[in-house]
C-alpha cells in the first residue's frame, strides 16, 4: 500500500475510533514508528488533531499540543522534501498543511517573544489557505486576547500568599453553599491564574453544585 492510500485508510480508522479509545492508537503509533516512521508521524498528526479539536482546560496544555502538532507535520514533510523547498522563495509550493505548520510555529514564536500583533497576523494568515483550522485558531486568538486583557502579575511571595488565601476562601464558600459569592471570587481569580489546576477543579466543583 502506498503512503497516500495508507493515509486515507488510517484516517478512516481514527475517525471510527471513539476518542476515549485513543490511548490504544497512541500505543500502536509507538510500535509503528519504529519500522515505518512516516506512517507513525501521520498517525501522531491525526491524534494530535483530535486532541486540539477536543479542547483543553488549560492554556499551557493547548499551546504545547498545538506546537507538537505543527512540529509533527513539519517533520513529516521535511523527511520527504529537499531542504531548499523550505526556503522563503519556494515555501508557496509546499502542501497547505505544511505551510500551516510553519506559520503556526512562527506565530507561537512571536507569542513567546511578546509580539501579539505579529502573532495575530500569522494566525489569521493561516485561515486563508487552511480554513479547517478555524476552530483551533479561534481558540488560540481567544487565549491571546485573554492574556492581553489580564496580564499575569509578578509571581512574588505576596501574590502567592494572596492567591492561597483567596482559594481557601473560595473552598469555604462552596462548602457553605455561598455560590453567588464563590462565583464572584472565581471570576477575579481565573484571569490571574488561568493555568492553576486546583482553581480549575474548584470551578468544576462549583458549576456541578450549581447545576
Amino acid at each position: 500500500m502506498d503512503l497516500e492510500s495508507w493515509q486515507k485508510c488510517i484516517a478512516s480508522i481514527v475517525n471510527e475510533t471513539a476518542y476515549e479509545e485513543d490511548s490504544h492508537l497512541w500505543e500502536a503509533r509507538e510500535l509503528l514508528s519504529k519500522e515505518h516512521p512516516l506512517q507513525g508521524l501521520w498517525l501522531k498528526k491525526l491524534l494530535l488533531e483530535r486532541r486540539l479539536a477536543k479542547g483543553f482546560p488549560m492554556k499551557k496544555a493547548f499551546l504545547e499540543n498545538l506546537e507538537k502538532y505543527a512540529l509533527c507535520i513539519h517533520s513529516f514533510y521535511k523527511s520527504q522534501y529537499q531542504s531548499s523547498m523550505f526556503e522563503e522563495s519556494f515555501c508557496h509550493l509546499l502542501p497547505a498543511d505544511c505551510r500551516m505548520s510553519l506559520a503556526v510555529l512562527e506565530a507561537l514564536d512571536s507569542w513567546k517573544q511578546g509580539n501579539p500583533s505579529e502573532t495575530v497576523r500569522l494566525f489569521r494568515q493561516i485561515l486563508s489557505f487552511c480554513p479547517q483550522m478555524a476552530g483551533v485558531i479561534r481558540e488560540a486568538l481567544r487565549l491571546l486576547k485573554n492574556e492581553l486583557d489580564h496580564p499575569a502579575p509578578a509571581a512574588g511571595p505576596e501574590f502567592e500568599q494572596l492567591a492561597f488565601q483567596m482559594k481557601a476562601a473560595l473552598k469555604t464558600m462552596i462548602q457553605n453553599g455561598q455560590y453567588q459569592e464563590a462565583m464572584s471570587v472565581l471570576s477575579q481569580l481565573l484571569p490571574l491564574l488561568p493555568d492553576d489546576m486546583e482553581l480549575l477543579k474548584l470551578q468544576q466543583q462549583l458549576l456541578a453544585d450549581i447545576y
